[in-house]
């Protein structure tokens, strides 16, 4: 597991550990799912105006990991979340191995921005639309089309896989109101491990914990220093911190190295700001924490984020989804500028390679049913 980052580790310890503080994250989340499950029409069948407990049993494991997924990502931690992702997808670079094929596809030389926010988009597709949608398939057999022109290693995706998993979580135990319930891990978890089957990922560990051990032990060998590695760090770091104004991207830049762990800094070959600033950074995250976490009230669902919208081809980067996953679409200048109004999902990935859908696993019509038992329906059912 990864360490906190220097001169946060005081910070994320206080915040969320008093009685009072647990009670308060029990009440928002439970707030938040009856708001969801009672306010929003169709979602997975559940009619409008269904009880809690009658929605709630009507959702199979799948949907229930969606929704959970969902409301714990876009609803709860959707700032965390967010930037959580980028500097999975920045952790990633930092295996040699990874590196020398994102390197090696030419993309970070021809054009740096399409690449990124083309990945972007495509989690977006398989997160915001749930990996079961038509948009959601179409999108992981666009992802399995473009992998299949690289020779990647399995353990190589399941690190990858592992990040999108295990780093969310993580930044949310250091740096936001509360931690990730067990319910909101395990929810994480099957989504991802689903996305993971249907991109034919082999030899998946089968429960959070057992993946949180296995992206240990992985990084033990392989999160190192390589030359490929720093010759996507610059690239990428500049595309991360390109939604703030420009005199303030050096300090934006800084802060994402302050954030990052020791493991990362050294992989990436990274030089540290000054001290001063990692306490003034830690200052600002442990206020941001007390903030949300003591005076603001559970995020109303209309303030939930995302970069996607639910309409026929071409898809809008810059409207609201529809009634049954209200999501709206959050700013990014990297992402923005490569698509200002509309995109094709077949047109993700590098033009060279076509518009091709490559298969889904062989596993992907399988449900994921976790290691706590066979039951099919909704673990909050059984609670509600």
């Amino acid at each position: 597991m990864s360490t906190a980052p220097k001169g946060t580790r005081g910070a994320a310890s206080r915040a969320g550990t008093t009685n009072r503080a647990h009670r308060t994250a029990a009440c928002r989340t439970s707030l938040t799912v009856r708001l969801w499950v009672e306010g929003c029409q169709g979602l997975h069948g559940a009619e409008r105006g269904s009880t809690l407990r009658g929605a709630l049993k009507s959702l199979s494991i799948g949907q229930w990991g969606g929704l959970t997924a969902a409301l714990c990502c876009h609803v709860e931690f959707p700032t965390i979340y967010a930037k959580a992702l980028d500097l999975a997808l920045f952790r990633a670079f930092g295996v040699p191995e990874v590196s020398k094929v994102a390197f090696g596809s030419g993309e970070f030389k021809r054009d740096p921005a399409k690449r990124y926010a083309d990945t972007d988009l495509l989690l977006c597709e398989m997160t915001e639309q749930h990996y079961a949608s038509a948009r959601g398939q179409e999108a992981l057999r666009r992802l399995n089309f473009i992998h299949s022109h690289f020779s990647i290693r399995n353990d190589d995706m399941i690190y990858t896989l592992s990040l999108f998993i295990l780093e969310p979580a993580r930044w949310a135990n250091w740096y936001d109101f509360r931690a990730f319930t067990k319910l909101e891990k395990d929810a994480v978890f099957n989504y991802w491990y689903q996305i993971g089957i249907g991109m034919d990922i082999r030899d998946i560990p089968t429960s959070y914990e057992a993946l949180d051990e296995w992206n240990t032990h992985y990084e033990k060998g392989h999160l190192r220093f390589g030359k490929t590695n720093a010759s996507i760090r610059d690239a990428t770091l500049a595309l991360m911190v390109s939604d703030f104004p420009p005199l303030l991207r050096n300090f934006a830049r800084k802060t994402a190295i302050i954030i990052m762990d020791d493991p990362l800094t050294t992989a990436m070959g990274l030089e540290l700001p000054p001290l001063w600033m990692e306490g003034l950074v830690a200052a600002a995250m442990w206020l941001r924490k007390q903030t949300v976490g003591w005076l603001l009230p559970p995020r109303p669902l209309s303030m939930a984020t995302g970069r996607t919208l639910k309409t026929a081809l071409p898809y809008c980067t810059g409207m609201r989804l529809a009634a049954t996953f209200p999501i709206r679409a959050a700013g990014s200048n990297a992402v923005h500028a490569v698509y200002p109004e509309t995109y094709a999902i077949s047109d993700l990935g590098p033009p060279r390679m076509g518009k091709g859908l490559g298969p889904l696993g062989t596993g992907s019509g399988k449900l994921y049913r976790g290691t706590g038992g066979s039951t099919s329906r909704c673990p909050i059912a059984r609670q509600a």
